[in-house]
């Protein structure tokens, strides 16, 4: 069965998240005529619909900002559920602090038991070890032709859960013979991101990052890191990936003859 939409986003974090943010209307319904407001701050339904105009409509406008700026459709949704968890919590302490509870421990369990599920659809991406790394990329003076593009990740990173898709998709467009793509899971090999001069924490800025290796060294990477350790703001859009790294002059170029095979 072929991949679609459908295996990506009815997932159980989109759908439960997305429900969950839908029960706001039952709520309202619950506070507005069980309870009369009877819990909350407010004195009517008409200061709730007003407080409901003005959380939805800055809701709205700032998702409309974040659709122009978004890696991927993961990062986007990703924000949708964030903001509108956000919004909802507010017009719930404004309109009945039991239902604002409810709110609370119920994101609180989502969150508990859903994480955003990486992207597990088609591309054409190899995952290298610690060994593989060494192998394939940073062998000195390696002659084979190929350039390697390798995103170093952390499966707990929500950047590095969003730029999923948008590599998997330069894989499937750019991937030859003399340009191939990786990727290294640092959660489980930390010491390699010492190695590469990446920092490996919640609060990194560093995660994701993605290197091109040519030749047994490092060409270019995303985000870049200057001489004095700081780190430039990573642009992970796939416009951005590919300008960075030049892949459709790369993608074109012809592999070079394997010079570095020995012959038994």
């Amino acid at each position: 069965m072929a991949y679609t939409w459908v295996h990506r986003f009815l997932k159980p974090y989109y759908v439960c998240n997305l429900g969950a943010l839908l029960l706001y209307l039952a709520f309202r319904r619950y506070a507005v005529h069980a309870r009369g407001l009877a819990g909350g701050r407010l004195f009517n339904a008409g200061e709730l619909w007003a407080w409901e105009k003005q959380a939805f409509g800055t809701y709205g406008a700032a998702m409309c900002v974040k659709a122009t700026r978004m890696t991927s459709i993961d990062s986007f949704l990703a924000d949708v559920i964030l903001f509108g968890k956000t919004t909802v919590l507010l017009l719930c302490w404004m309109m009945d602090q039991r239902v604002f509870v409810w709110y609370v421990v119920l994101f609180v369990v989502l969150f508990t038991l859903l994480q955003q599920p990486m992207y597990d659809g088609p591309q054409r991406i190899e995952y290298f070890t610690p060994a593989a790394l060494l192998d394939r990329c940073l062998k000195p003076g390696r002659t084979d032709g190929v350039t390697w593009v390798v995103t170093f990740y952390a499966g707990w990173s929500p950047p590095c859960v969003y730029l999923e898709p948008v590599v998997a998709e330069l894989s499937l467009k750019y991937s030859t013979e003399a340009l191939r793509f990786a990727k290294l899971d640092l959660g489980r090999w930390p010491h390699v991101g010492q190695q590469q001069n990446i920092q490996v924490h919640p609060n990194s800025d560093q995660l994701p990052t993605l290197i091109m290796f040519e030749g047994g060294k490092e060409v270019a990477r995303i985000p870049h890191v200057f001489a004095d350790n700081s780190v430039a703001r990573g642009r992970f859009r796939k416009n951005d990936i590919v300008k960075g790294f030049d892949l459709e002059r790369r993608a074109k170029a012809p592999a070079a003859p394997a010079a570095d095979k020995k012959t038994k």
